[in-house]
């Protein structure tokens, strides 16, 4: 009988955070095999289940083969052997500490290394309790890593504000929104939503103006995409409102228009309701 060991890089609770999801930047194995293939999907279908996938996010997990404790058995059939692994590793992008743990299974053998390889990834999708061991990983190393020193979080958030690189201080008060310094980090959104909405009605409202008015469909539609970076409660939002209804009025004439009514109608309600909640979700912060 095979035997699968699991080694950690340290003891983990799964908390409550886990049922929540958080903010995780999954980077599969790069590669072009099937085998590959097989275990990012499996990976990051299991993952996004449980969390909030996202390239921005301030923790990340990878994962990739680890075949180096292989050997070949010379005879009549030649047989690879040995105790291939799954390196998975967990990463605090903010400082960049990480820790890393392997899932390994004993004594497989086939008669080529990537039978090998698609024999470990097959055995440790079928042994359903490495989710649960993944997610409870993800969850301590969250925990440790930011839970326990989120201030330095609103340290980064406070100095991303000062540096008016408001989209980086939003994703960061998202992240930590879970943390025991949520408190503070709501506190901070308030005000940065406002600076933030006051920049992008400065920076972009005279360019969505252009557009909105063009009276050309691809133009319009880029619009759309700016009018969405502008939090509700803005100085602009009402104008954006307006522009948002011109441009739909446009669009209902064509036929191709119905997806980006559907998406200014969106905007508008969570313009009027005033749904800064909503509008954070959709621009993932």
């Amino acid at each position: 009988m095979k035997t699968i060991t699991l080694i950690f890089g340290f003891f983990a609770i799964c908390i409550h955070v886990c049922g929540q999801g958080i903010f995780l930047d999954a980077q599969p194995v790069e590669g072009y095999t099937s085998t590959e293939y097989k275990l990012n999907d499996y990976l990051i279908t299991a993952l996004s289940k449980e969390h909030k996938l996202n390239a921005c996010a301030f923790m990340s997990i990878s994962w990739k083969l680890d075949m180096s404790k292989v050997t070949m058995l010379e005879g009549m059939n030649t047989q690879i052997s040995g105790n291939p692994k799954i390196k998975f590793q967990l990463v605090n992008k903010i400082d960049n500490t990480d820790t890393v743990f392997f899932y390994v299974a004993n004594n497989l053998k086939s008669s080529s290394k990537e039978q090998l390889a698609n024999l470990l990834v097959e055995t440790y999708i079928n042994e359903k309790s490495n989710l649960v061991i993944l997610h409870k990983m993800v969850a301590g190393f969250y925990e440790k890593e930011f839970n326990k020193k989120c201030k330095i979080g609103v340290e980064k958030t406070k100095q991303a504000t000062e540096n008016q690189d408001f989209t980086k201080a939003l994703q960061l008060c998202a992240f930590y929104n879970a943390t025991t310094c949520k408190k503070e980090t709501v506190e901070l959104k308030t005000k940065i939503l406002s600076e933030y909405g006051k920049q992008v009605c400065d920076n972009d409202m005279q360019k969505i103006r252009i557009l909105a008015n063009s009276g050309v469909e691809y133009q319009m539609v880029k619009a759309i995409d700016m009018l969405y970076k502008i939090p509700p409660k803005s100085p602009c939002a009402d104008e954006a409102v307006k522009l948002s209804k011109t441009i739909g009025k446009y669009l209902l004439k064509k036929s191709s228009g119905e997806s980006s009514n559907d998406r200014l109608n969106i905007l508008i309600k969570m313009y009027t309701n005033q749904d800064v909640t909503s509008w954070s979700n959709v621009n993932m912060f």
